[in-house]
């Protein structure tokens, strides 16, 4: 959907921002490993501030501290929420890609 173009990119307000950290911190180390992401396509929500950052893939959150398991999606489904209305079509598309296999 977006071959050869730069990827979308949208802020958060404050509020979302320390909500979205807030269900990252209840995150638990995964025991299983996190697939990679392909080279084309829905590749995750990369995400975070000038200190920190992190991308949340199918179920797991790969922070600086290492790899966390998120089962339920919570990261992805927060973020997706926050896509902006210019991106509607990525949102629909995304939306498909978060049901767990």
């Amino acid at each position: 959907m977006f071959s050869g173009r730069e990827n979308p990119r949208w802020e958060i307000d404050r509020q979302s921002a320390a909500a979205l950290l807030r269900l990252q911190s209840s995150l638990a180390p995964s025991e299983r490993a996190a697939p990679n992401p392909p080279g084309l396509g829905y590749r995750g929500f990369k995400y975070g501030n000038t200190d920190e950052s992190a991308r949340a893939y199918k179920g797991f959150v790969h922070t600086r501290e290492g790899v966390l398991s998120d089962t339920s999606f919570s990261i992805e489904r927060f973020l997706l929420e926050t896509v902006p209305k210019t991106f509607i079509n990525l949102k629909q598309m995304i939306a498909q890609e978060l049901h767990p296999e």
